[in-house]
C-alpha cells in the first residue's frame, strides 16, 4: 500500500504536467496561451513564485546537524555531477553535441519539478531541505554549467586563446540567491517576530508556486525526432540513472539517511532543467539537443522518479 500510494503521488505530479502540455498543444488559439504567455509564466515563477516560496519555508526552520551533513553530501554530489558530465561531454568533443551535454546534464529540475515532488513524496516539512540544495546546487551547477555553454562555439585552442575571459552572469542578482540568502537570515527569527503582513502574501504565492511550475513543464514539452535524440537519449540515462546512483553512494559513504536522503537522491534523479534551453539559445549550444532532453526526460521521469521514491521513502 505504501508503494502504491508513493506511485499515486507522483501520478498527480504528471497529471499537472499533462494538463499544461494539452493547454498549450490544443487550446492555446482558444485562450491565448502562446510561447510568449509561458515564457512571461515562466519568468514570474521564477523571480516571484519560488523566492516567495523559498523565503516562507525557511521561516522559523529548525537548523540540526543532520543539515550539515546533507549539505556536505549534496555538495560533493554536485561536483562529481559536475565533473561526470563534462567528462562524457569532452569525451563527445568532436561532435556538434560534446559541450551542449557537459553544459545540461549537470543541470536538475530542482526547482519546478523538485518542490512539489518533495511535497507529494515527502511532505512539506521536507521543503526546506530543499531550498538548502537550490542554494548550493544553484551555485556550483549554474558556473559550471555557463562556463561549458559559453564555450560551445569555440575550440579548445580558440578558448586558451581568448583576449577576454568568457563572462558569468553575476549569481548574487539571480532572484533564487537572493531570496536563499533572505531565508537563511530570517530562520533564526522566530514565526512570531514576522509580521502577518508579510507572512500571508508569502503563503499565497508559495501555495501558487507549485501547480504553476508544473503546468510550465508540460506547456515546455517538445519532441523531434532527428540524430540529436541519440545524444538525448544519453543525457537523459546520465541525468535520470547516473546522478540518482552516485548521490545514494555519496550518502551511503558519509552515513546520510532519513529523509535528508531521501531529498537529496529524489532531487538528483529529477530531469534536465527547464532553464538549459534559455542558456542554449543565449550561448550557442545546440537548442534542438536541449529540447529534446528536457521532453524525453520529463515523460522518462514519471517512471524513473516513482522508483526512486519508493526505494527511498524513510
Amino acid at each position: 500500500m505504501e508503494a502504491l500510494a508513493t506511485a499515486s503521488s507522483v501520478a498527480q505530479l504528471f497529471l499537472i504536467v499533462a494538463i499544461g502540455w494539452l493547454v498549450a498543444n490544443r487550446f492555446a488559439a482558444t485562450i491565448g496561451a502562446t510561447p510568449q504567455f509561458w515564457g512571461a509564466l515562466s519568468r514570474l515563477v521564477y523571480t516571484i513564485g519560488i523566492p516567495a516560496m523559498t523565503i516562507d519555508l525557511m521561516v522559523g526552520f529548525q537548523w540540526r546537524m543532520d543539515h550539515l551533513w546533507f549539505t556536505l553530501a549534496g555538495i560533493i554530489t554536485s561536483l562529481l555531477n559536475v565533473a561526470g558530465s563534462a567528462a562524457i561531454g569532452a569525451l563527445a568533443s568532436g561532435t556538434q553535441y560534446g559541450k551542449t551535454f557537459a553544459g545540461i546534464a549537470m543541470r536538475n529540475n530542482a526547482g519546478f519539478m523538485g518542490i512539489p515532488l518533495i511535497t507529494a513524496v515527502l511532505g512539506p516539512t521536507a521543503l526546506p531541505l530543499n531550498a538548502l540544495f537550490l542554494f548550493y546546487d544553484g551555485v556550483i551547477g549554474n558556473l559550471a554549467s555557463l562556463k561549458a555553454l559559453a564555450n560551445h562555439h569555440l575550440t579548445a585552442d580558440e578558448v586558451s586563446q581568448a583576449d577576454e575571459p568568457v563572462p558569468t552572469p553575476s549569481l548574487w542578482k539571480d532572484p533564487l540567491i537572493v531570496s536563499l540568502i533572505i531565508g537563511a537570515v530570517v530562520s533564526f527569527f522566530p514565526q512570531s517576530a514576522i509580521p502577518t503582513l508579510i507572512r500571508t502574501p508569502l503563503k499565497m504565492l508559495s501555495a501558487m508556486t507549485p501547480p504553476l511550475a508544473l503546468l510550465i513543464i508540460g506547456a515546455r514539452l517538445t519532441f523531434q525526432w532527428d540524430i540529436s535524440t541519440v545524444a538525448a537519449i544519453g543525457v537523459s540515462l546520465y541525468k535520470l540513472v547516473a546522478s540518482p546512483l552516485l548521490a545514494a553512494g555519496v550518502c551511503w559513504a558519509i552515513g546520510l539517511g532519513g529523509v535528508e536522503r531521501a531529498v537529496l537522491v529524489l532531487l538528483w534523479a529529477t530531469p534536465v532543467a527547464l532553464v538549459t534551453i534559455l542558456l542554449t539559445e543565449k550561448h550557442g549550444g545546440d537548442s534542438r539537443l536541449t529540447a529534446n532532453a528536457i521532453s524525453l526526460s520529463t515523460v522518462v521521469s514519471l517512471l524513473t522518479l516513482t522508483v526512486v521514491a519508493m526505494l527511498v521513502k524513510p
